[in-house]
């Protein structure tokens, strides 16, 4: 296929410069980009980016917004009045939604916003778009420039020519033809000694409009402006009409004389193709947008419910993440039980008079407290489509994160026999990680009925309730249970990350 193929650069040794006052967002985009290969630069302030920019000229930046001193519009728009870094892209990857602030990142001369949390594949398709897209604006801006040069030397035009990606045709000042490099004439269908010294009309399909020709010949011959760009239609050597990006150039002699022209062919469906990429990013992000607007809004409401904290909300999603990861799951799974795990207990803003009940519950009163899983299922299903991944996940964790691998849990639920709790396998993966997260960080955290307690005695409880007897492997199952002892470490480490302040 003739024209820009988003596979065709070497994109993987390009220098990019990462740019955010927060360590560990720095080492996480630092991990992600380091497995495609990238260069990585960082810094934390905008003013030591800019310093980074004049002397390693990156190929391209990662912005946050909010930082200290120099903020990520101020550091973008001074960027760009940097003659060698005009071209840069810079990406901007904030926590903030607003669409005032996503606007602004645009006017600032950013080329796309990414918001936090996001998915590690998007992160990195979205980099290598815009590297790519960089990347074919240079080699075309770099192959005019060497036209132009030897324009007066057709003897090298071969060697330079030949090798292009693109179709190209080189006529005199009449649209005489007097060269045709190799990618025009397979595409295309023609042979070299068919072309040479015919006009270039000669491929023009007959349906163009008489306004392209009218305005190509008007931009040709005015010297501000000395080229035409646009679209029209090719006829092949079949006959067959082709649609394609065509740039006119004119070429110059040393004393500034044009001496002819110099015809850049690209197949409309390779530019599609980009634009094709960028929308997909474009649906896809929108569609990250209401999740996460959906997801906050539900988090918002189940710290309200009752004494979890925001911390104790972020602590369970970093812990499930932590054991996705660790065990293997898909990068889909890991990213979406990091966003919804902090649901676990929406069920909660249902049942608020049990919630803040002083005394021992009764029977009626725990079995209503009970059916707090099957509330927060409820409440999911009514803010979205549970057949999408992420609510599908968030459902069953809401409903399942409270069962027990031995079978002695919540809620009872219907089988083909009867009502019960489900057991061992018959529990969802992402309810059991969920329930040993929670679990651990509830032991850990203050509440006004009990006191903090540490990593090791948490640990103590987990292996066996001295109340009840009921072991850590009766609670998650041998494996799940063997795999926290043995990143027990890393539990505590994620709790004392995200201590509450």
């Amino acid at each position: 296929m003739l024209g820009i193929s988003v596979h065709s650069f070497e994109i993987s040794k390009s220098k990019i410069l990462i740019v955010d006052d927060i360590e560990v967002n720095l080492l996480i985009l630092t991990k992600i980009l380091q497995k495609d290969n990238y260069n990585i630069i960082t810094t934390n302030n905008g003013q030591d980016a800019i310093k980074f920019v004049i002397e390693e000229s990156p190929d391209l930046i990662l912005l946050d917004i909010m930082m200290p001193g120099l903020d990520g519009f101020t550091t973008c728009r001074t960027i760009k009045t940097l003659p060698q870094a005009k071209d840069i892209p810079i990406i901007f990857i904030s926590g903030k939604r607003d669409t005032d602030d996503i606007v602004e990142g645009f006017q600032a001369g950013g080329v796309d916003y990414i918001q936090k949390p996001f998915y590690p594949k998007e992160l990195l398709a979205r980099v290598a778009t815009h590297l790519t897209l960089r990347n074919a604006v240079i080699q075309i801006e770099e192959s005019e420039k060497k036209w132009k040069k030897i324009a007066n030397e057709r003897d090298l035009f071969s060697n330079i020519f030949i090798q292009s990606k693109h179709g190209i045709l080189i006529t005199d000042l009449e649209n005489e033809i007097s060269f045709v490099n190799n990618t025009f004439l397979d595409f295309f269908g023609y042979s070299r000694e068919f072309l040479l010294s015919k006009n270039s009309n000669i491929i023009e399909s007959e349906k163009n409009s008489k306004n392209i020709y009218e305005k190509q010949h008007s931009d040709l011959i005015n010297p501000e402006i000395a080229f035409w760009t646009g679209e029209t239609l090719i006829k092949k050597a079949n006959n067959q009409d082709v649609l394609t990006l065509l740039t006119i150039d004119t070429l110059k002699n040393e004393d500034g004389e044009p001496i002819g022209y110099s015809r850049n062919y690209i197949d409309i469906q390779e530019v599609n193709a980009i634009k094709l990429i960028q929308y997909e990013l474009e649906k896809q992000k929108i569609y990250e947008q209401k999740l996460n607007q959906i997801i906050i809004g539900l988090c918002a409401a189940s710290e309200y419910s009752d004494e979890t904290t925001g911390r104790h909300v972020l602590r369970v999603n970093e812990y499930s993440k932590f054991i996705a990861e660790k065990m293997g799951m898909d990068d889909k799974f890991v990213q979406t039980i990091g966003m919804v795990a902090a649901l676990h207990d929406i069920g909660k803003v249902a049942i608020q008079s049990l919630i803040k009940f002083p005394g021992k519950y009764s029977p009626e009163q725990r079995l209503e407290m009970q059916n707090h899983t099957i509330y927060g299922a409820d409440i999911i299903s009514k803010f979205a489509d549970e057949t999408e991944y992420e609510f599908k996940m968030a459902k069953e964790i809401a409903l399942h994160h409270h069962q027990s691998y031995d079978g002695d849990g919540y809620p009872t639920i219907a089988t083909t026999d009867d009502y019960r709790p489900l057991k061992g396998e018959e529990i969802p993966i992402s309810a059991l990680i969920v329930s040993i997260a929670d679990m651990y960080d509830a032991l850990r955290s203050k509440r006004s009925y009990k006191t903090s307690l540490s990593h090791e005695q948490v640990v103590e409880i987990l292996s066996i309730d001295d109340r009840t007897g009921k072991k850590g492997v009766d609670r998650f199952g041998e494996f799940l249970w063997s795999f926290f002892l043995e990143n027990s470490k890393d539990f505590d480490r994620i709790y004392e990350e995200h201590r509450d302040e």
